[in-house]
């Protein structure tokens, strides 16, 4: 038997039902839950998130009982668990809006704190994804400004504190933000074969990075955890090698991106991995015009890019 390994995973089966009947709006705003144990402030996390007026809200796997006037909701059923990115894929590919704000259950968010200016500003600046300032269970803030680097182990992230607005940021704390619709769909989402969501989140930020699309901070938008905030497993596992071929595997220069042969000896070990390998060679060479920089290009110039 021939088994090969893409690293291009067939969509998660999953259903939709309907409580309105949503029309594309490009000025209006679609919010996603994402769920995240049993929260009891799920439902007033709804009431609040209804004040800012979403032309739709997405849940995911959840049937308690909504208010009568909330005909907005829409509600998604996964026939299978899938990675935080693919909820996130699942909600952008369904939303109707041109802007769709990401957040989990156990996070809390206040309509008095936002002004809805603030969602002005995002469409405004078009960029691909804006991350608030995220805030433990005690109210104390979350290194989520977020750059890459490289040290005497490899590649990894560094995060820090910082309350400015408009700031670049390398990847998504946890995922939640504002995403632009049509430039998440172009970039690819996440990639659902990378399991690990430290190394998922990592490979939607490089390919981001290495496509020219932005990433930024915006602390006038602000969420608080009514749980433990997630930590991340930076273990170097199957995730990270799949995301080493993708991202720092690649070279960039006029003739467009390129993966070497001999980045093949990163994954030798691994089961299928020349057929990986050639999965992954053959989409960076279909998308070789798409990619204007490389991972050190990025790392050393990450402050002027």
């Amino acid at each position: 038997m021939n088994i090969t390994y893409s690293i291009f995973k067939e969509p998660a089966i999953y259903t939709v039902v309907d409580h309105c009947t949503p029309k594309q709006d490009e000025d209006s705003l679609t919010v996603a839950i994402l769920p995240r144990g049993e929260d009891p402030f799920f439902s007033p996390l709804v009431e609040e998130l209804m004040k800012i007026n979403p032309q739709e809200l997405i849940l995911f796997n959840t049937g308690f009982n909504l208010p009568a006037c909330m005909n907005q909701v829409r509600h998604v059923w996964l026939k299978e668990e899938v990675t935080p990115g693919e909820m996130v894929n699942i909600a952008i590919r369904e939303a109707h809006s041109k802007l769709v704000f990401v957040l989990w259950s156990n996070q809390e968010f206040s309509s008095q704190n936002v002004s809805s200016q603030v969602f002005w500003r995002i469409e405004e600046r078009s960029d691909l994804c804006t991350i608030g300032q995220l805030y433990d269970q005690g109210g104390n803030p979350l290194p989520v400004q977020s750059m890459p680097a490289f040290d005497r182990i490899g590649f990894r992230v560094i995060r820090i504190l910082s309350e400015k607005k408009d700031l670049r940021i390398f990847s998504p704390f946890d995922y939640s933000g504002v995403y632009n619709r049509t430039r998440f769909l172009n970039l690819g989402g996440y990639d659902t074969t990378i399991e690990n969501p430290y190394w998922q989140k990592n490979d939607f930020a490089m390919r981001a990075a290495m496509w020219g699309e932005r990433i930024v901070l915006n602390s006038a938008l602000s969420l608080h955890y009514t749980g433990q905030p997630p930590v991340d497993n930076e273990d170097f596992d199957i995730s990270s090698r799949i995301f080493a071929l993708k991202s720092l595997g690649i070279k960039h220069s006029k003739h467009g991106a390129s993966l070497p042969l001999y980045r093949w000896l990163w994954v030798a070990k691994m089961p299928h991995s020349w057929a990986l390998f050639k999965d992954i060679q053959t989409w960076v060479h279909e998308n070789r015009f798409r990619f204007h920089y490389d991972v050190e290009q990025i790392v050393d110039n990450w402050d002027s890019l």
